[in-house]
């Protein structure tokens, strides 16, 4: 049974205490405090869903996690460490907007974002790729300008993405589209390769010097119809770099042999030339045999196929991933569920859904689509690459026509959020009493908080350890700080469930107003709430000693277990309850006049 938990809070609190509340965030992260009230403000947060959604706090369980919303015309991207702090950034060309922009991964797991300008007036930038061009241990980038028929690198210059200067290799290279960084000659450094839709070239420029100030122009063909999109690959499983190219006006995915292995002799191969205006091709293994294998998309065809390799480039075996994908655009490689075969990403624009295609036998014959957004105006591009640093890769994007690039997590859906709140002012040297909230936490989904005080509103120091189910404060906050500060910690591992926060109360009694303390009797929610196997545990705090009967009923009425508990004196109590099968219970509290109760749920 799979059971989603209410936690509901007890309403009495001690007597002389006071209160601070928060019920509603919709009012947006920036205002630090201190506050004398928490309102519809916080501090700051991360990937949580709280504009125009007052009562509640969530997360956006079904993504996509958003790189930007304001990138006009993104056309292609691609990950690598570009500031060195060892995570994946994002490099991005827009088409319109003639720039080229990185985005630094603040956080290291894909939940901020910080857009760093890398250039400008770069005439229909259409393509982007990493690479260390000079040599010197640090990510440089390449580019192609459609319009400007140029192919560019940026040396960047502090290593840290910090600083860029542009290095021109061609500026009259018709119809730039297509760019890539690989050592093509064997000799140590990294060359470019380039294709030019409007010239229907594919040429490659040798980095003579190795520190990219000298290039050598190298012919790989000059009548490739309509060329897309060129990358490097060992087809032919000899040890030397060869180039595999998608021809979009002769419907065509071939490959181009590396003759004499130093990239001065090419030999044009066939491997399809009945493919309706191939989009993109990419170079995998997708059978797992230890050879290459080809992969394109169709535009006109709305498919996504693959052809096998006999290993030696000679023989090539089509195989369908997808059909009715409307204008399929690219297709690239990863093992996105993590079970050691590739599996596929793709993008269609006429359909604009970015998708995924799992490898079910390992053998690249059976697939099954999963589709992660079909809203995704104007699917252009996408890409593999470990954005979040859990060591799988994720699925990135361009929208076309959405301005924006987004990420997804394709199996292991792990969305995470934060929000810090502004600091409050209790206004009184406080003794703290209880934390308190009510959440909906379905299964594999997380709430968690965590607090801090301090007598300066601006050093609030250390977090507290992240608390799991509604407590005392005793010990865990400093009496008599006065400011208070708050963070709500959000996790799921399913794509179709989110927690949802409802409020959150905080108690306090003024120094000298009762010591802390509970004036009166007060039941607290069961921790955990939901339980799983039946563990579950009944918390209760009374202002001296007091006996007390706990009780739980089941949702029939039935009561299930009743128990005297001796409270020896004045503070929080625990008492452990037994077993319980899956289900929801009413945990009732009571004690002479008084009487509480909370629902509690117990998972298998």
């Amino acid at each position: 049974m799979k059971l989603a938990a209410l936690i509901l809070v007890a309403s009495s609190l001690p007597a002389l205490s006071s209160t601070a509340s928060q019920s509603d965030w919709s009012g947006g992260p920036g205002f630090p405090g201190p506050v004398a009230s928490w309102g519809t403000v916080f501090q700051k947060g991360s990937a949580s869903d709280w504009s125009g959604q007052p009562g509640f706090l969530s997360l956006e369980a079904f993504g996509p996690h958003a790189i930007s919303q304001d990138f006009e015309s993104a056309n292609s991207l691609c990950g690598a460490d570009f500031d060195g702090d060892g995570d994946l950034d994002i490099l991005g060309a827009s088409f319109s907007g003639d720039e080229v922009v990185w985005w630094e991964n603040s956080g290291g797991h894909g939940g901020a974002w910080t857009e760093h300008a890398l250039a400008s007036g770069f005439d229909g930038a259409f393509c982007v790729s990493p690479g260390d061009i000079d040599g010197d241990g640090d990510i440089d980038a390449t580019g192609a300008a459609y319009l400007g028929d140029e192919i560019v690198w940026w040396e960047n210059v502090d290593g840290a993405g910090g600083s860029w200067v542009a290095h021109q290799v061609s500026d009259s290279f018709n119809g730039a589209r297509s760019t890539c960084a690989s050592d093509i000659d064997e000799d140590g450094d990294l060359d470019i390769l380039g294709a030019a839709y409007g010239s229907d070239e594919v040429y490659w420029w040798e980095n003579g010097d190795g520190a990219g100030t000298a290039w050598s122009l190298h012919q790989v063909a000059i009548s490739c119809n309509g060329v897309r999109t060129a990358v490097v690959a060992d087809m032919d499983g000899d040890g030397d770099p060869d180039i595999l190219c998608a021809a979009y006006l002769q419907n065509s995915v071939l490959w181009f042999e590396n003759t004499d292995g130093a990239g001065s002799a090419w030999t044009e191969r066939m491997i399809s030339d009945s493919f309706g205006h191939a989009s993109a091709a990419s170079a995998h293994d997708l059978d797992g045999d230890g050879d290459i294998d080809a992969i394109a998309a169709s535009e006109s065809g709305d498919c996504v196929s693959w052809w096998e390799n006999d290993g030696t480039g000679s023989r090539w075996t089509g195989h369908a991933i997808c059909t009715g994908f409307t204008r399929a655009q690219n297709a690239e490689a990863g093992d996105l569920d993590g079970d050691g075969d590739m599996d596929i990403t793709m993008a269609a624009y006429g359909a604009d859904k970015v998708a995924w295609c799992e490898n079910v036998d390992g053998a690249g014959i059976s697939w099954i689509q999963h589709t992660l957004d079909d809203s995704f105006d104007g699917a252009r591009w996408v890409d593999c690459n470990d954005v979040d640093g859990d060591g799988r890769p994720e699925i990135a994007a361009a929208s076309l026509l959405g301005d924006g690039l987004s990420w997804w997590d394709a199996i292991s859906f792990q969305p995470a959020g934060w929000i810090e709140s502004s600091v409050l002012d209790t206004g009184v040297n406080p003794v703290w009493g209880t934390l308190l909230w009510s959440a909906s936490i379905p299964t594999g989904t997380i709430v968690t908080l965590q607090v801090r005080s301090s007598p300066d509103p601006a050093d609030m120091g250390e977090w507290s350890d992240s608390i799991s189910a509604p407590c005392s404060l005793h010990g865990v906050l400093g009496d008599g700080e006065r400011y208070l500060q708050y963070r709500i910690n959000l996790l799921s591992s399913m794509i179709e469930a989110t927690p949802v926060l409802q409020d959150l109360t905080v108690s306090w009694t003024p120094e000298g107003a009762g010591g802390g303390e509970p004036e009166s009797l007060l039941l607290l929610p069961v921790s955990p709430n939901p339980s799983s196997g039946g563990a579950s545990v009944a918390r209760f705090a009374t202002p001296g000693a007091a006996l007390v009967t706990l009780s739980v009923f089941d949702m029939s009425g039935r009561c299930v277990v009743s128990r005297d508990v001796d409270a020896a004196g004045a503070g929080v109590h625990t008492e452990a309850l037994p077993f319980l099968p899956a289900g929801i219970y009413l945990l009732r509290m009571t004690s002479g006049d008084f009487a509480g109760s909370s629902l509690f749920a117990v998972l298998d």
